[in-house]
């Protein structure tokens, strides 16, 4: 939307932060899931398994998926925040511009 109407477009003001807040709670979602103890993990997908069966545990691709959500939604949250702020005082400017003439 940004790129056909341009930066001006009211709905991206509002859309861009949804977008970043959804992915940085996507992301800790996944920190959430990839946190939990393996007990946890079998009890809720693999009711089928023991307690303390392998499929549970944590693995080196668990910690790397876990840092990667770390940074993917820190970054989209600091993207939406600080978008979000420019256009908030981009529009204060230009209202305080427009009372001024």
């Amino acid at each position: 939307r940004v790129l056909t109407y341009g930066q001006d477009d009211k709905l991206s003001w509002l859309l861009l932060p949804l977008l970043g807040l959804s992915i940085a709670t996507a992301c800790l979602t996944a920190i959430v899931y990839a946190l939990r103890t393996p007990e946890q993990w079998n009890r809720r997908h693999n009711p089928t398994e023991a307690v303390d069966a392998p499929a549970g545990r944590t693995n080196w691709l668990t910690i790397g998926a876990l840092v990667f959500a770390l940074m993917y939604g820190t970054v989209g949250l600091m993207a939406s925040l600080a978008f979000g702020f420019q256009r908030y005082f981009e529009y204060q400017i230009e209202e305080a511009l427009k009372i001024s003439q």
